[in-house]
């Protein structure tokens, strides 16, 4: 488990310095894609007259006097997502509330009932597809309608990225597509997108009393996508200028290390994996609060001259001293195996280092 998050900590640096980049770059070139669906985010900036420029860490953190509006802060009234996370594993509500789902300008949970272990009838209200259809018609207001499971972990920050060039009143489906039974859909496991466009037509064709036409199984992402088509709205290709995937129907250790076999078909080739990423699996509510830490409390300062200064008062060959010092203990010729097992005492374990950041989510959550 451990080497786990030891490897999936390179891959979420690397995606760190692609947020660093979204968020806080000015003038970045972007290349133009051949993909029709795929926007131009710098076009788009320069047709509203918006001015970006670049701003590091070490300003932005211990510089009290700068006055600057982060771009992140200004995509999320922008661009306005509901979510709507179909819940099934009641314990990842909290996780879930906690860390990416901060980013959504609302969010609803649909609580999915638990399946009975002896074989009944099924009631047809408690069918995935109906509790979904009667939530799309009771949202309204936003721009998107983002659809995920409740063990999906999304980069909000790069979701806005992608959408904000994007017209909502549009009808857009987007998310990573699939063919199953001849209909192509968006795979729920990435995430579904519906602009309010697409979401008007959903309703306006599609009676609140008629979304038990498809109740008898659990397969929302099927249905929705199905039904959508009926009314013109196919899944779009959302892969980036260089056909790298943003949609991730996979755990990052499945997309980094052994990549398994889908269920179904992609429509689009996948390849991972955009730096703009927008979703993949978190499996479970300690691996949100990993991700969530390394993605939005870990910050890298390459430059800077404010708080980004060497410490001058122990060289590095006294560090180590410095440390036993702290502890009390004055025996320097202390063993490699000893002073290890005195760092292992400061490191948590994932379990432990989740409880932790949650404790310090929820405290940050009441200033």
């Amino acid at each position: 488990m451990v080497h786990f998050y030891f490897r999936v900590l390179v891959f979420l640096i690397g995606i760190v310095i692609g947020l660093l980049v979204g968020k806080y770059c000015v003038n970045v070139e972007v290349n133009q894609t051949n993909f029709s669906t795929n926007p131009s985010y710098d076009k788009w900036s320069l047709e509203n007259n918006i001015k970006r420029k670049n701003v590091i860490w070490d300003t932005l953190r211990y510089n009290k006097n700068v006055k600057t509006v982060i771009e992140a802060d200004f995509l999320f009234k922008k661009a306005t997502v509901t979510c709507l996370v179909l819940l099934r594993n009641y314990k990842n509500e909290k996780p879930i509330g906690n860390t990416w789902a901060k980013g959504c300008n609302e969010i609803k949970f649909i609580k999915v009932p638990k399946q009975q272990t002896i074989s009944i009838k099924r009631k047809l209200g408690n069918s995935s597809w109906v509790l979904l259809c009667n939530a799309l018609h009771d949202t309204e207001n936003s721009d998107w309608i983002f659809i995920v499971n409740d063990y999906t972990f999304v980069i909000m920050e790069n979701l806005r990225y992608y959408l904000a060039p994007l017209n909502p009143n549009d009808k857009y489906y987007l998310g990573h597509s699939v063919i199953f039974w001849t209909t192509q859909f968006n795979s729920k496991e990435g995430g579904i997108l519906l602009s309010k466009g697409a979401l008007s037509t959903f309703k306006n064709h599609v009676a609140k009393s008629n979304c038990s036409s498809f109740s008898y199984w659990n397969r929302e992402d099927f249905y929705l996508g199905k039904t959508l088509a009926t009314l013109g709205i196919v899944p779009n290709d959302t892969r980036d200028y260089g056909g790298f995937s943003r949609f991730h129907p996979f755990n990052l250790n499945a997309l980094l290390f052994s990549m398994e076999n889908h269920k179904y078909t992609n429509v689009f080739p996948f390849k991972c994996c955009s730096k703009d990423s927008i979703s993949f699996q978190a499996i479970d509510g300690d691996k949100m609060y990993f991700y969530y830490y390394v993605l939005y409390t870990m910050q890298i300062f390459t430059h800077g001259k404010l708080g980004n200064v060497p410490n001058l008062q122990n060289q590095d060959e006294e560090v180590w001293k410095a440390f036993l010092n702290e502890r009390n203990i004055s025996n320097t010729k202390i063993t490699s195996a000893e002073y290890y097992k005195e760092w292992e005492h400061l490191i948590d374990d994932p379990t432990s280092f989740a409880a932790k950041m949650e404790r310090e989510i929820e405290k940050d959550g009441e200033l």
